[in-house]
């Protein structure tokens, strides 16, 4: 299961295979002091997120053009300290 998670499978998938809960593989590799997976957007993105939704851009343009998520941008533009605008508010050029 070790191998398993360190070559990038997913522990759902590691579960599945092995006919057991996702929280017992977890569990396995808890004790087995490997170093989970940080999800969520690498700090490059969300400054990239970030800097382009402060010079005008909206969440879904931003999202669009670097290939993520709605909801992964808002949320690197909110970890990288942005202040999201209110609905349809967008800065005048």
């Amino acid at each position: 299961m070790v191998a398993d998670y360190e070559r990038g499978d997913a522990v759902k998938d590691i579960a599945a295979r092995y006919g057991i809960h996702r929280a017992t593989v977890t569990e396995i590799l808890r004790r087995a002091e490997v170093p989970a997976r940080r999800y969520g957007l690498a700090e490059q993105i969300r400054e990239e997120a970030a800097h382009l939704y402060t010079q005008g851009m909206g969440i879904r343009d931003v999202a669009k053009r670097l290939g993520i998520s709605y909801d992964g941008a808002r949320a690197g533009i909110v970890a990288y300290g942005a202040v999201l605008r209110p609905p349809g508010c967008q800065p005048q050029h």
